[in-house]
């Protein structure tokens, strides 16, 4: 097969593909995990350094005491979310999809409908430094206590 031909081929398989798909599509994988607060506070996790991770099915009575937890495990914090439908985030680094973002959604507008269709809901987030090292915030800076905060895209 040509060059030209290869070339036409290419432009007519990516034609058949949906703009938007080809724009979220991400040819490689995030290098962390992104972890928002519903006050603001972000946290990243280096991939790499996933140690372990646990799931815990619904725990609790009736339907608003539903919670499931999912623990991950980095070498220098612990990421511990709670929520429903938690199993297919579990199963998506199971299976080494690592282009994601947790992010809590306040109480207030919780969407339980989405649950009820199976989409996970994440209700809070908990991160903890391990060795008992404090957890940096946006306002707080490693570099001389200027503010550092990336953009969002």
């Amino acid at each position: 097969m040509s060059l030209k031909e290869r070339l036409e081929q290419r432009r007519v398989e990516s034609s058949e593909e949906p703009a938007i798909r080809s724009l979220l599509k991400l040819e490689q994988k995030s290098t962390f995990l992104r972890v928002e607060k519903t006050d603001g506070r972000c946290h990243w996790a280096a991939w790499v350094g996933l140690v372990g991770m646990d799931y815990e099915p619904e725990t609790g009575n009736g339907d608003a005491g539903k919670c499931e937890r999912l623990y991950l495990v980095f070498t220098n914090s612990e990421v511990v979310v709670h929520g429903l439908n938690l199993g297919k985030i579990a199963r998506q680094i199971d299976e080494g999809q690592r282009d994601m973002a947790l992010r809590e959604l306040p109480t207030k507008f919780l969407p339980l409908a989405l649950a009820r269709h199976g989409i996970p809901v994440i209700t809070s987030i908990e991160v903890k430094k391990r060795f008992n090292a404090p957890v940096p915030t946006k306002q707080e800076s490693p570099m001389n206590g200027r503010n550092i905060a990336p953009r969002m895209p």
